[in-house]
């Protein structure tokens, strides 16, 4: 595992550069012990920075013993969907840790790779450090939006890994797809969960790890919250257009996903009802997420950076 996610990350910057044509993209691991990622364009260079505490923090918590009861969640869904979860859980040759951590690396870096693109499309963010956590800053409307499009990119390029790692597979059923899809989903929900709760800190601590108060128009990043809908959101419109034979439910979609946190959380937090205080918190202010959410939508497609990154990989926006 040591070294594994750098080399990763590495390996991802290489081809997303190649891919776009840029040539001036470089990783710089930051002694931080902070766990995060942030990206900074200086003299020409664009830099993706992670910290050392992000690298040992995902290697000591993406640990297969937290996902040991993974199979409890196919009991969400239906026979086909929980015996496909099941089969993969069982296959010597998919590590369901491995794959949920290779899930949380290609969400972060895709989110941090998009940050990169949307400055060398919009000069007003030149040397504009973008940090990935809760800055107490001035709010800035243009942030938050540039934060919502970064968040639905990552989640493509989530639903893209998870049909690459899927063909890969002997058991190539759209049900074992399907479940793939929960599970990568759940991922990328875990890992800005760890980022914004801060739970690196409550592990060293031993402490309980803090709510972050609901908000929607404040600090520099979106409320968790309203992030989580937002990745659930796009993947369900993705996941229609994408996949037309499954059938797609957003509820089936939530439950999957909070089912995964609540089986992870609790092996990490054993005696600490994370997952049901998020839950309680998002069905409390979730008229307000929605209506924030479709806020900064509106205001994303009619941002210039957006819309041309929007036309460059041929995404419909409106």
């Amino acid at each position: 595992m040591k070294g594994y996610i750098e080399k990763k990350i590495k390996t991802l910057l290489k081809d997303y550069s190649d891919a776009f044509s840029l040539h001036s993209c470089e990783l710089c691991i930051s002694e931080n012990t902070e766990c995060n990622a942030s990206v900074i364009s200086f003299s020409g260079a664009n830099l993706i920075i992670v910290t050392r505490g992000y690298i040992e923090f995902l290697e000591r918590t993406f640990n297969e013993d937290y996902f040991s009861l993974i199979p409890i969640v196919g009991m969400l869904n239906g026979k086909e969907v929980s015996d496909a979860l099941c089969d993969l859980y069982e296959d010597p040759d998919f590590e369901i840790s491995a794959f949920m951590l290779n899930c949380s690396i290609q969400f972060t870096f895709s989110h941090e790779f998009q940050h990169i693109l949307q400055m060398n499309y919009d000069s007003i963010l030149i040397n504009k450090k973008f940090n990935e956590s809760i800055g107490k800053n001035n709010f800035c409307a243009h942030s938050h939006a540039l934060e919502f499009d970064a968040d639905r990119m990552a989640t493509f390029e989530v639903l893209k890994f998870v049909f690459s790692e899927h063909k890969k597979q002997e058991n190539k059923s759209h049900y074992a797809l399907q479940s793939m899809i929960f599970m990568g989903l759940a991922s990328a929900v875990i890992t800005f969960s760890l980022f914004f709760f801060r739970v690196e800190r409550c592990l060293q601590t031993n402490s309980k790890v803090d709510k972050v108060p609901f908000y929607t128009k404040e600090y520099s990043h979106p409320h968790p919250l309203v992030r989580a809908y937002t990745i659930v959101e796009y993947l369900f419109e993705c996941a229609k257009g994408d996949f037309p034979e499954f059938s797609w439910n957003p509820q089936v979609l939530f439950n999957n996903i909070f089912g995964t946190m609540k089986v992870y959380f609790d092996a990490l937090f054993p005696g600490q009802s994370i997952v049901s205080e998020f839950m309680s918190e998002f069905k409390d202010n979730l008229d307000q997420i929605i209506e924030y959410n479709q806020e900064l939508y509106d205001f994303a497609i009619k941002e210039k950076s957006i819309i041309e990154l929007l036309k460059k990989r041929n995404i419909k926006y409106e």
